[in-house]
């Protein structure tokens, strides 16, 4: 089974010499070189891609049960918690950029921010090339030439990344609210009167 690469749409970019879409990936960091994810049995359990693009982070692909997709809210904060359980480790959020012209799926055909679509591993790492100017775009345009169904929209992906998205934004909401007097006490800032 070919593996591939849930990224997230940012923005469209459209003119005549940049007709890119910027998108959004998710990884696992460490802040301690110590501490590799191999010394770490739960962490070792998260299903992550390997890009072939040296240094690169490990790139989350699936969740933790083992289905191909993230179609719920509970399976993409199942992840979360397991990663950012231990404190040596968390989610980064990276981006990457696509031409427009892969997104050709049929069920998308004008996609916009916020749609999430996969990708196969070498149009990935070609992007990561391109970004990280190993190789040039016409490379990442070749390889994407390569695979004529282009990216794949995942309406339940999209759905369940927004609903979590929501979710987050919810609870900080919340949180702010209910802790509004510790936000804003005087004693809390600096004072401008010195």
């Amino acid at each position: 089974m070919e593996i591939t690469i849930p990224i997230i749409i940012d923005a469209v970019k459209q003119s005549e010499n940049f007709n890119f879409s910027r998108c959004s990936f998710f990884s696992i960091e460490c802040d301690e070189l110590t501490s590799p994810v191999s010394e770490h049995q739960d962490i070792r359990s998260i299903p992550f891609y390997q890009s072939n693009v040296a240094s690169m982070p490990r790139v989350i692909f699936k969740p933790m049960d083992g289905s191909p997709l993230f179609d719920s809210v509970k399976k993409i904060d199942d992840l979360f918690d397991l990663v950012e359980y231990d404190d040596s480790f968390y989610i980064d959020t990276n981006d990457i950029w696509i031409p427009n012209t892969f997104f050709n799926d049929s069920s998308r055909p004008h996609p916009s921010g916020e749609d999430l679509f996969r990708i196969p591993g070498n149009v990935f790492d070609a992007a990561l090339w391109a970004r990280d100017k190993i190789f040039n775009q016409d490379w990442l345009l070749n390889t994407c030439s390569a695979h004529s169904k282009g990216a794949r929209y995942e309406p339940l992906e999209t759905k369940a990344f927004q609903d979590w998205g929501e979710q987050h934004i919810r609870e900080a909401s919340d949180q702010y609210h209910a802790n509004r007097s510790k936000y804003l006490a005087d004693n809390d800032y600096p004072s401008s009167k010195q």
